[in-house]
């Protein structure tokens, strides 16, 4: 079993890797760096790594599933296709959730947010829309193949969020529909991938169509 999943995170490509990982690493820096002119520019440090987490989240989801070309040889394996997809998601998901942990972590231990009770309400704050995010990469993705319009759907919803959602409802419920469309859409693009193994030999053009 730990063979299979260092299999499907070495699969997974280092951008699925990296992506968050780095993003959260910068953002720690920046909040420590800012920390030290006071409170007010790590607030906006902090502000910036949690409205950009969201958007590598879904950029890491492209790269994870644009890396996967031959859906058909994938078929032939003896696990499932939308089993293999899950895992390598699962791993892009453990990564964004790390580095929404460092940026929480860091930005409490600088002073940045009152507290370690708004430094916790941060992670729904950057995975909420990270779901919506990559939920939406997936789904996009799905109905061409292709990553180009899978990231610029998924830079479209974060625009949205970040300059119109979020700030026009409360926290709650801003982070509540975030998580359930992108629960919804995410699903929606798991059901297309087993789809597409269920496609015959050659029917995988269609879906560039």
């Amino acid at each position: 079993m730990k063979e299979i999943h260092l299999h499907e995170i070495r699969r997974c490509g280092p951008a699925a890797i990296v992506l968050p990982l780095l993003g959260a690493f910068v953002a720690v820096a920046a909040v420590g760096a800012a920390s030290t002119r006071g409170p007010g520019p790590a607030g906006w440090a902090v502000a910036g790594a949690t409205a950009g987490l969201p958007l590598l989240a879904g950029a890491a989801v492209v790269s994870v599933l644009d890396r996967e070309r031959s859906f058909e040889l994938l078929a032939g394996t003896p696990v499932p296709v939308p089993t293999t997809m899950r895992r390598r998601l699962a791993v892009v998901a453990g990564c964004v959730t790390a580095g929404a942990l460092a940026v929480a972590s860091a930005a409490s231990a600088a002073g940045a947010v009152g507290g370690p009770a708004a430094a916790v309400l941060l992670l729904p704050a950057m995975l909420a829309p990270a779901l919506l995010v990559g939920g939406t990469a997936a789904w996009a993705w799905t109905r061409r193949r292709s990553a180009a319009p899978a990231s610029g759907a998924a830079v479209a919803v974060w625009l949205g969020h970040t300059a119109w959602w979020a700030p026009s409802v409360p926290d709650g419920l801003a982070w509540a529909v975030a998580a359930a469309v992108g629960a919804v859409l995410l699903r929606s693009g798991a059901r297309a991938i087993a789809d597409m193994e269920r496609l015959p030999p050659g029917g995988a053009g269609s879906w560039r169509g």
